[in-house]
């Protein structure tokens, strides 16, 4: 069965999530109710700036070695550095992602909104493919 994403997002049906500490990087967000491929798990949320000011940042942040920038667009970036929920501790992984980001229009808002990508268990961490490799971490 077909659920539309933008409405379990816009109602906020999504997994319930706890931080934990992760064996891949730091910490970590872990499934603490099981999820079905396709439900929605979070969004990710944060401070709306112009890619200008994400490229600044994450200078910063680089150097800091943190960053919690996520490029939504060529010219957004949502900066979840100071605002934001749990599922900016998604970690990265290209050969165990577990969720998905997909843009959603809501509202005539933009968003990313997570979603699992194959069942859940509790207790599973999530990872999504940031795009690019980052050589310290584990898969």
């Amino acid at each position: 069965m077909r659920r539309c994403r933008n409405v379990q997002a816009q109602l906020g049906l999504r997994a319930r999530l706890v931080l934990g500490r992760s064996a891949a990087h730091g910490l970590g967000v872990f499934v603490a109710q099981a999820a079905s491929r396709g439900d929605f798990v979070s969004e990710y949320v944060g401070e709306l700036v112009t890619t200008a000011t994400g490229h600044s940042r994450g200078v910063i942040y680089d150097a800091q070695h943190v960053s919690y920038l996520y490029a939504a667009s060529e010219a957004v970036n949502i900066d979840a550095t100071h605002i934001g929920r749990r599922t900016k501790f998604i970690n990265h992984s290209s050969l165990s992602s577990n969720v998905e980001p997909r843009l959603l229009s809501i509202g005539g808002d933009i968003c990313v909104a997570f979603f699992a990508a194959r069942p859940l268990a509790v207790g599973e961490e999530l990872f999504f493919n940031y795009g690019y490799e980052l050589p310290s971490w584990k898969p």
